[in-house]
């Protein structure tokens, strides 16, 4: 309409720039199965303030994730939260 272009950048999901290159997943794996269940279930249901109080503690365990965590979900990427919360056997299959 106004003959502007927009260039969209198209995060890797496979790495978080703000990690230097460390995979999103990393550390997914050494929080308790039944933590990154409540943190799924959370984002499933949109009860983003239980997934804050969740990500405090995971913060404690590994304060990156926690970070990364919280940071995806201030920007509203329900998606990517899934996929890093999602172990790899249950997208397999």
């Amino acid at each position: 309409l106004c003959g502007i272009d927009y260039l969209y950048e198209t995060p890797s999901r496979d790495a978080d720039a703000s990690a230097g290159g460390v995979p999103a997943t990393a550390g997914v794996d050494q929080l308790p199965a039944a933590l990154r269940e409540a943190l799924k279930s959370t984002v499933e249901l949109g009860d983003m303030a239980a997934f804050d109080r969740l990500a405090e503690k995971v913060a404690a365990i590994d304060n990156l994730l926690g970070s990364r965590l919280s940071t995806l979900a201030h920007q509203f990427d329900y998606t990517a939260l899934l996929d890093i919360l999602t172990p790899a056997a249950e997208t397999q299959s």
